[in-house]
């Protein structure tokens, strides 16, 4: 997966058209990644939606958890680390 960087229509197409604009990659975390702007080497977004991230995981489960992830997923992955932000990286 990693490198990939295709347009949101193919893998989710938003409801929103505002979202036609998102891309996609995978993260150094070994996740998918959606949002817009500069992707960073490490394979995250300058702004990140989760307005599209949610949508596709609930259309594909079997993806698992979509960065921007949700603030109980962080605090899954990251048991040990306090203080664990919101929406986005840890």
């Amino acid at each position: 997966m990693s490198g990939m960087n295709c347009t949101v229509e193919d893998l989710v197409v938003p409801a929103n058209a505002n979202h036609a604009k998102c891309r996609w990659s995978s993260g150094i975390h070994d996740c998918l990644t959606v949002g817009r702007g500069e992707l960073d080497e490490h394979g995250f977004w300058e702004r990140g939606c989760p307005t599209c991230a949610r949508r596709h995981e609930a259309e594909h489960p079997e993806d698992g958890p979509v960065w921007p992830h949700k603030r109980e997923d962080i605090e899954r992955m990251f048991p040990d680390t306090p203080n664990v932000g919101g929406e986005g990286r840890p």
